[in-house]
């Protein structure tokens, strides 16, 4: 059933939704949960320093890789960014901004407040999305794949909600293909960036978790095979400079190819 509280007519505040969320089922869900709720005060500010804010620039290459307009979900939305840079690159797009962990979403609505006649906020869970079959021209989703407890299940819900022909945008960190680079970037990302956290966002434990996440996580080709594997066409893959981000996209079939 469509989520209520989905409205484009009142101010931001008004239509931010937040109701209960049943991902915090599994013990990765409950972990990932607690973590941001303790870091949502410093994510934007680590999220710069620990990319040269190279997130933002990725973030804009995403919304600029959307193919058409339209209602767009922003899947693990957090506090924002992204749906801030597609309603600002796209004038036409209205986005729906769903994350499960409310401290990240409120961080937010300041930030949406410009755009307060397209853009709502829904607490909401990735692995049973509060929405009718083909809702959604498009989705999207930055640096929040890895985080997830059933990647399958949750491109299968993605899968779903998409209208025929939707597209599927995912923004992940990924290994550097270079050797030098790859070196360099395992010591920074394994070494620095937890001190960082430590010293900035007072939670070593948080950034170390990202490390380790991204390096559990399926490399860029097998990632875009589980993305066909589910049922998308068209899949494609590109990485971003400095080889620290790729940006997969895919569609959902058209009504005949069902």
């Amino acid at each position: 059933k469509p989520a209520p509280g989905i409205s484009w007519s009142c101010a931001l505040p008004a239509a931010a939704y937040f109701s209960q969320c049943n991902e915090m089922r599994t013990p990765k869900a409950t972990l990932v949960h607690s973590m941001f709720s303790r870091i949502a005060p410093y994510y934007d500010l680590m999220n710069r320093l620990i990319s040269f804010s190279l997130d933002q620039k990725w973030r804009k290459e995403l919304a600029l890789w959307a193919p058409n307009s339209g209602l767009i979900l922003d899947l693990a939305a957090g506090t924002g960014d992204s749906t801030f840079a597609l309603l600002q690159t796209d004038p036409q797009s209205k986005v729906v901004a769903l994350d499960f962990c409310e401290p990240m979403l409120r961080r937010a609505i300041p930030k949406l407040e410009k755009f307060r006649d397209r853009a709502a906020l829904i607490q909401g869970d990735a692995m049973e999305l509060p929405f009718a079959p083909s809702s959604f021209d498009g989705a999207i989703s930055a640096f929040a794949m890895r985080n997830l407890s059933n990647l399958r299940r949750a491109l299968e819900e993605i899968l779903r909600i998409l209208k025929p022909e939707g597209f599927f945008l995912c923004l992940e960190i990924s290994t550097p293909n270079l050797k030098p680079l790859r070196l360099a970037f395992s010591l920074y990302f394994g070494r620095l960036v937890p001190l960082m956290g430590k010293i900035i966002a007072h939670d070593a434990d948080a950034y170390r978790y990202l490390p380790n996440s991204v390096a559990q996580f399926l490399p860029p080709e097998e990632f875009a095979h589980l993305m066909k594997e589910v049922g998308f066409q068209q899949v494609e893959f590109r990485r971003l400079f400095p080889g620290a981000a790729v940006l997969h996209r895919g569609f959902k079939p058209r009504r005949r190819d069902l």
